[in-house]
């Protein structure tokens, strides 16, 4: 497991847990990344209480998903885009100057996961939430070897000086007092077995995305943003090659 950061001037650790979900529009796809963060020690402590979001009705489970986010002191960015669909057909592969080879969904996973990412850390940076050393978690994926390593990388190098640049964030110091630490797939439950704590937390992550109508567009509430990254998505997505 992850070393927490309690003793000897170690960073505090935060762990992000990622998950995504898209849904069918007219001529479009909206792409909901949601992203819970957590701090690492207290989510050691409180999460096996998660199981009970999604053993709650679902007009109940937005508000259970706030209580554990209360408990552990942490927070959820729901980051969505309505991506038009002849820009992310199922099936079509791209290529990039770093990335051999790609789909076209792929990549809209990948560059929606560093939106919704950055603006987080950037909320880190707002809070006074560092140094912070950061985990990241998401469900498996199918991205190609080099698209993997070309987005860890990215992450690693490239987010934490970058954060604070993020729409609305402009005030907040660029320095790279965040590290990310770990970036790692977290396998689904293998049948009746418990799942475990990174598990729990990319299921939660689930859960906040299946809640996002509730959450795009209504009043803001404790714990819980959305941020419409539409125009940004779509701009990076033309400037695919074709």
């Amino acid at each position: 497991m992850a070393k927490s950061g309690r003793a000897g001037g170690m960073k505090p650790e935060a762990w992000m847990f990622i998950d995504e979900r898209n849904e069918n529009l007219e001529g479009s796809i909206r792409m909901v990344i949601g992203c819970v963060v957590v701090n690492q020690s207290r989510w050691l402590a409180v999460a096996d209480s998660a199981r009970h979001v999604w053993q709650v009705g679902k007009q109940k489970r937005l508000a259970q998903i706030g209580k554990i986010l209360g408990d552990c002191s942490g927070f959820a960015i729901v980051g969505y885009s309505n991506i038009p669909l002849t820009l992310i057909e199922s099936g079509s592969r791209v290529a990039t100057q770093d990335i051999r080879r790609m789909s076209r969904r792929d990549y809209a996973w990948s560059v929606g996961v560093v939106f919704t990412v950055t603006i987080a850390l950037a909320y880190l940076k707002k809070t006074g939430t560092i140094p912070m050393q950061v985990s990241l978690f998401h469900d498996p994926t199918s991205l190609t070897l080099d698209h993997r390593g070309a987005f860890q990388d990215y992450l690693r190098e490239r987010l934490p000086a970058i954060a604070g640049r993020s729409p609305g964030m402009e005030d907040v110091e660029t320095s790279p007092t965040i590290t990310l630490d770990r970036i790692e797939q977290v396998s689904k439950r293998q049948g009746n077995r418990d799942m475990d704590h990174l598990q729990i937390g990319t299921c939660l992550a689930h859960h906040l995305c299946s809640q996002s109508a509730r959450i795009i567009g209504a009043p803001p509430m404790p714990r819980i943003f959305s941020k419409n990254l539409t125009e940004d998505m779509v701009g990076q997505l033309q400037d695919l090659p074709r």
